[in-house]
């Protein structure tokens, strides 16, 4: 992600899901993370109010329940490189 004030990337509430399964957990590694303004992650209670924003650092991991409903507040300066796992039960 690449970070701007007029088109600021950002992800809307949701739930990970393939096939109409959630995962049972999803990952978030933050590899890089360069001055960075913005692009906290989210989580959101059931009544979809944020409850918990994680301010993402470098060499940083997340694990979240595969159904949290999660967001990702926009990005408005700096660089940052995400890698994101699901997993699901077979």
């Amino acid at each position: 992600m690449e970070g701007n004030t007029e088109e600021p990337p950002t992800q809307w509430a949701h739930k990970d899901e393939a096939q109409g399964r959630n995962p049972v957990a999803t990952s978030l590694y933050y590899a890089e993370v360069e001055n960075a303004t913005g692009g906290a992650l989210a989580l959101h209670d059931s009544a979809g109010q944020v409850r918990t924003r994680v301010h993402p650092g470098a060499d940083q991991l997340v694990i979240i329940a595969g159904d949290q409903v999660h967001s990702v507040e926009p990005l408005t300066a700096g660089n940052r490189i995400t890698v994101v796992t699901n997993f699901y039960r077979t």
